[in-house]
This record gives C-alpha cells, sequence and structure tokens, in this order.
C-alpha cells in the first residue's frame, strides 16, 4: 500500500508555546491556530498555501521531537501498519481537535501520530 500523505508535519516539544510562537513569526511563519484549554498546541504555516506547516506543542517534553502525518483515509492505512507488525497505543478515534487519528511509537520511542481531517482547523473553536 503506497501512502496517500497530504501533509507530512513536524511537531517540536517547548516548554513556552508564546515565546517559541514569537521566534517562528519572526522567521516568517504566521500563527494560524491554537488549540487546547489552556492553550497547549499551536499550528504555524508558511509559503504559499500553507505548504510548510510546524506544530508546537507544551505536552511530551521528554521527546522532543515527533511527526504527524495527515493521510486521506486513516482506517485503511491502520489495517496495514497492522499488517506490517507496527504496534499502535490504540486504534483510530476521532479527536476533538477535528482529526481521527492514532498513534505508532517506533524505535528510540520516536512518535509518529497518524490522521484524517474530520473538521478543518478553522471551523474549530478558537482559543486566545
Amino acid at each position: 500500500m503506497a501512502l496517500e500523505l497530504q501533509y507530512q508535519v513536524p511537531v517540536f516539544s517547548v516548554r513556552n508555546l508564546e515565546e517559541m510562537i514569537a521566534f517562528f513569526e519572526k522567521l516568517g511563519y504566521t500563527n494560524e491556530w491554537k488549540y487546547g484549554d489552556p492553550v497547549y498546541y499551536a499550528g504555524l504555516y508558511a509559503g504559499e498555501k500553507g505548504e510548510n506547516v510546524i506544530h508546537l506543542s507544551l505536552k511530551d517534553l521528554d521527546n522532543p521531537a515527533a511527526l504527524y502525518l495527515q493521510i486521506a483515509d486513516v482506517d485503511e492505512y491502520y489495517a496495514h501498519c497492522m499488517q506490517q507488525g507496527l504496534t499502535a497505543l490504540e486504534p483510530p478515534k476521532d479527536q476533538d481537535y477535528g482529526m481521527r487519528d492514532f498513534v505508532i511509537i517506533g524505535p528510540e520511542q520516536f512518535r509518529v501520530t497518524i490522521g484524517t481531517e474530520l473538521t478543518p482547523m478553522s471551523e474549530l473553536p478558537t482559543h486566545p
């Protein structure tokens, strides 16, 4: 099965979300959304149509980087991953942040979250 990748998003764990948002804005990124109450996650975009995306997270500081893969059909890809002998933390499920996703933990505890968009971030409630 070929991976039908829509987006590949590096996720960086940070200690000070606002400080890191300001840093990336100086580099030319735009903070498009923040998520959580209190806010613990942010999406920053650069380039045409947001083709360059990074996420910042206050969670999982023991693992400073991870990867989020947005694909067309998460359930089909989950079945593929299971056939490959990979282990997921749990099957795909709908999340309140508008995605249906699951997490694979790879070598060296590298975290890869794989999901399909259910609701665009622009349609979810925003947070300050």
